[in-house]
């Protein structure tokens, strides 16, 4: 693949860096997006095939409750993959590096994803079992503004170890198991009491 204009590369890392600042940043973000500019220029494919990689990978990435377990990976990938096609979309054409360079950058934020989830369900262990229970229990259907502030809180630990902050979010667990607890025990009240 041709090296790209430093025009397209400067333009490409600032709209980058833009999204990042824009909203919540995973802790990668930097790595990713220079792996993407590197990665670039040694492929052989077309800037349309790799978006066409991208927006496949995103899919398989919803079925594999990415959405859950890495809610920030998914956005900025969905954020590159929103630029990549409106780069390609843009005049002038010499622009098809930066929409090559996103949709790259969006593959790899789908990559460290995968990464994430493993994060996750190596690290809250006890949270998630404890949300296994509350499922089976059928908290959601039963109590599902209990359960809904419990969720909120489980995505904020998932949220925390995205952006690298895993003690936080073990830490954090603590006081979330605790309150699980009590839902399931006010679960099984309404079970018995139904």
């Amino acid at each position: 693949m041709q090296l790209w204009s430093m025009h397209a590369l400067a333009i490409f890392l600032i709209c980058l860096i833009l999204s990042a600042c824009a909203g919540n940043e995973i802790v990668n973000t930097e790595i990713i997006q220079r792996q993407s500019v590197l990665e670039a220029n040694n492929s052989k494919l077309t800037p349309e095939q790799s978006i066409q990689v991208a927006k496949t990978m995103y899919a398989d990435a919803i079925k594999a409750e990415l959405d859950t377990y890495a809610p920030l990976h998914l956005s900025q990938a969905q954020e590159s993959i929103t630029q990549a096609r409106d780069s390609l979309l843009n005049k002038p054409k010499d622009l098809e590096g930066i929409a090559f360079m996103a949709s790259i950058a969006a593959q790899k934020f789908i990559d460290d994803a995968y990464k994430n989830k493993n994060l996750v369900q190596a690290n809250l262990n006890e949270v998630l079992t404890h949300n296994t229970e509350l499922l089976r229990l059928e908290a959601p259907i039963r109590l599902p503004i209990d359960y809904k502030t419990i969720k909120t809180q489980l995505l904020g630990l998932f949220e925390l170890i995205e952006k690298g902050q895993i003690a936080d979010a073990i830490r954090g667990q603590i006081p979330l198991v605790a309150e699980m607890s009590k839902l399931e025990l006010k679960t099984l009240i309404n079970i018995h009491l139904s």
